[in-house]
């Protein structure tokens, strides 16, 4: 994490660390922290998925939740800069739900005039293009 908030490129935005760190504390370090990182594997997974399903998360946080544990195993590197503990993740195993009919906000055509004509100075070209 204070790897993520400090590299010189890519760090992750305030939102993103919120959302890492509480999925920390709520999920991870609660199901997965006592755990060497090197038995973290699809069994592990498996099994904080059907916790997470029983709680009735939704597909795409649980999704987005064990996309946090992947990056975390796989930033255990080596002085070469290899993954020490390269994974094959097998998402059929885990048992990851699909995520399905995920809202994607949008503008109809007819609203889109009406947001150009409300923006101002570059905003405007920006909206129009």
């Amino acid at each position: 994490m204070k790897y993520s908030r400090t590299r010189n490129r890519n760090t992750v935005s305030t939102n993103t660390d919120y959302t890492w760190r509480t999925t920390l504390d709520k999920w991870l370090l609660s199901n997965l922290g006592e755990m060497l990182l090197q038995d973290v594997n699809n069994r592990a997974v498996k099994e904080l998925v059907e916790k997470m399903v029983k709680a009735k998360l939704a597909a795409k946080s649980i999704d987005n939740y064990i996309g946090l544990v992947k990056l975390i195993v796989a930033s255990a590197i080596d002085e070469n800069g290899e993954e020490i503990y390269p994974r094959k993740w097998n998402h059929e195993f885990i048992d990851l739900p699909e995520v399905k009919n995920q809202h994607k906000p949008s503008f109809t055509a007819e609203q889109v005039p009406e947001i150009i004509a409300k923006a101002e100075g570059q905003e405007r070209m920006l909206f129009s293009w």
